[in-house]
């Protein structure tokens, strides 16, 4: 910690995930490791030094899925207080698919695959987070919050999401 920092603030851990929709069906993703190992859920992962949200989201989807897809929006924030007191926050992107056949990640994903709303939602080893996303998204009750380019007219690397 730096001479004067506040030794109160939050260490904070950024992560994404991908709601990819092709034809109403929604990719997801069966994790190979972790306490989320042969759970289903949304393709994603941490946010890499130096990389926007949107960029972090696109990379990951595609390392994951072998899927081009690009962020169209925001559609989920959901924070975790850790139990060694990190905050996790993950931010979940609507996504256009753009190309690609699902092939998983050797190794990290066990599966991946698209699926409709009721599959996912009457699947016991999605995660419900990922059906509460998923259901609310896709039963079109859910507002987008868009990308709005021009705020700063002067950076690149901002982003804005209204």
């Amino acid at each position: 910690m730096t001479e004067g920092a506040n030794k109160n603030r939050a260490y904070h851990v950024l992560g994404v995930g991908g709601l990819v929709i092709q034809e109403g069906r929604v990719l997801m993703v069966k994790h190979n490791y972790g306490h989320l190992k042969g759970c289903w859920l949304l393709p994603g992962g941490h946010v890499d030094v130096g990389e926007n949200l949107d960029a972090a989201v696109e990379r990951e989807v595609l390392e994951e899925t072998n899927i081009t897809a690009t962020a169209q929006g925001v559609v989920a924030v959901r924070s975790l207080i850790l139990p060694d007191s990190r905050v996790e926050t993950y931010v979940v992107f609507l996504m256009h698919f753009i190309s690609g056949t699902v092939a998983p990640r050797p190794g990290e994903i066990a599966a991946a695959d698209f699926f409709t709303r009721e599959e996912v939602l009457n699947n016991p080893v999605a995660t419900p987070l990922a059906k509460a996303i998923i259901g609310e998204v896709l039963d079109g009750s859910h507002r987008l919050l868009h990308l709005r380019p021009e705020f700063p007219q002067n950076s690149p690397n901002y982003r804005l999401y209204l």
